[in-house]
């Protein structure tokens, strides 16, 4: 009879393998009947040489690769499939949330790309510049943009402006992309060249044409590209549920630009905002939801938010030239009615730590609190004495202020020897730049009381803000530091300017 050779497992051998490294293959399920077979043999002690093992041990750490060919638990084990952004062809893993990549297997019938489709040292370079660019903005879109820094109305005008873009954009990258997977197998090679042109011609060459002294950084189309491969396959999955050509209604488009600026305007557009700007969007068409729902997939991708913002930095330089934003401004704010139901949330109003306070009275910094349970701002110690809240409303553009309503309440504890408080003013446009005192109040003599008053400030003390403002600002305070000082409710109408 011949004989046979036993096959054995040096277990010395087996210990420079890697054990907690986690790797994911394909078997069939014939595969894997001939592998268990195999380890049928590896519980016998007489199978191993050099074994550290003790017996039972062994038993449980074979049983433990019987288990997981058998499909046990992999919880622990996350694994991440892409093609290679620089070789297509190439199917890639990784084990550690992206940080390394491990080619998997080539697929058949694969053609790289040339280089008539897309420089691969240019690509890297783009990717390179992303990086960066991420890391230098550290959470704060004017490290790395400082153009943004908001300074006046005309700020919201280029906000109105890329915004509109960024839409349009978005909408025809879209339509380009499910119009061309119809015809054919994508990638993110086409996808690249597809943003790269849409960019040129729907944002670039706009912008060329409209503000022709702007620089362009180049560097970021490229940045701005690359990043956005990463939306790739969640915009086309979005789509799979609605059709491509409700994204051509330009009205639509439009609603959905307006609805996002209107959320962020009046202040430095960072990336909180930007993502979360159409949380609450309610669409009135159809056509509307399905744009809304493609540009929240891309507002919430900071790489491409970081570069695009990066991109019209310099617009900054030339916002006084920029046309009126088209987007129609509501004549009424009515905000902080403990209803929560204002029009743009609460948007319009915040804290400001600008010093001011009544014509006469010494100015302070005195940044009110929010209190969203509330709806209400409420004081923090004054540093001149006392508590003092101070709010600033961002106002609709190009409007005059015919009507300010104003609910306010100071809490004077017992003790108080002092007459009424005189310190609660209404401000149209800046304090100590172009802003005009409208209204205030005087609390009232005594002690140990809660006050509350609206005060209601008409055409006749606004008609002296002949030109339109940005913003109101409003401040009340206490001369006790163990009272408070609240602000409960704003009412402001506008009317369109007409000179």
């Amino acid at each position: 009879m011949a004989r046979r050779k036993i096959i054995q497992i040096d277990h010395i051998d087996l210990l420079k393998q890697d054990a907690a490294d986690i790797i994911q293959v394909c078997l069939t399920q014939q595969q894997i009947a001939v592998l268990k077979a195999l380890l049928v043999t590896a519980y016998w002690q007489t199978r191993w040489i050099n074994l550290q093992m003790t017996k039972d041990e062994l038993e449980a750490y074979v049983a433990d690769i019987e288990y997981r060919l058998d499909g046990g638990d992999c919880s622990t084990m996350t694994i991440d499939f892409r093609e290679n952004p620089l070789d297509y062809c190439e199917v890639q893993y990784s084990t550690d949330g992206g940080a390394t990549w491990v080619t998997m297997f080539r697929k058949d019938n694969c053609a790289s790309p040339s280089s008539t489709d897309i420089d691969i040292t240019q690509l890297q370079n783009d990717i390179t510049t992303n990086n960066t660019n991420i890391t230098n903005y550290a959470g704060d879109i004017t490290n790395v943009a400082p153009g943004w820094q908001y300074e006046n109305i005309f700020d919201d005008r280029s906000l109105c402006f890329i915004i509109y873009r960024y839409v349009n954009a978005v909408c025809d990258i879209e339509i380009e992309q499910d119009r061309k997977n119809n015809q054919e197998l994508r990638d993110q090679n086409d996808w690249l060249n597809d943003v790269a042109d849409v960019f040129s011609a729907t944002v670039v060459g706009v912008i060329t044409a409209t503000a022709g002294t702007m620089t362009i950084p180049a560097v970021v189309i490229g940045a701005i590209t690359w990043a956005s491969v990463q939306i790739f396959e969640a915009g086309l999955d979005y789509l799979l549920s609605y059709e491509a050509k409700w994204l051509t209604d330009i009205e639509s488009r439009k609603e959905v630009m307006c609805w996002m600026y209107n959320k962020m305007r009046g202040d430095t557009p960072q990336f909180d905002k930007w993502q979360h700007s159409l949380d609450d969007y309610t669409p009135t068409t159809y056509a509307a939801e399905v744009i809304a729902g493609v540009v929240a997939i891309w507002n919430s991708n900071l790489d491409v938010y970081v570069n695009y913002m990066m991109l019209f930095n310099d617009l900054d330089s030339i916002k006084e030239t920029l046309p009126e934003c088209e987007c129609p401004q509501p004549v009424i704010i009515n905000q902080l009615n403990g209803l929560n139901d204002e029009k743009y949330g609460t948007e319009f109003t915040s804290p400001t730590d600008k010093s001011f306070a009544n014509p006469g009275d010494t100015f302070s910094i005195a940044p009110g609190v929010y209190m969203p349970i509330a709806d209400k701002y409420n004081s923090i110690a004054n540093p001149i004495g006392g508590q003092a809240c101070n709010v600033r409303v961002v106002l609709p553009h190009n409007v005059l202020v015919r009507t300010i309503k104003v609910e306010w309440t100071i809490y004077r504890p017992s003790g108080s020897i002092w007459g009424g408080d005189k310190n609660a003013a209404i401000w149209v446009g800046e304090p100590g730049v172009d802003g005009v005192f409208v209204g205030g109040r005087a609390g009232p003599t005594g002690s140990d009381y809660v006050d509350t008053e609206v005060t209601t400030v008409t055409a006749i003390d606004t008609l002296f803000v002949t030109t339109p403002r940005t913003h109101v600002y409003i401040h009340n305070s206490t001369d006790r530091e163990d009272g408070y000082a609240r602000i409960s409710w704003i009412h402001i109408e506008c009317v369109p300017y007409a000179g």
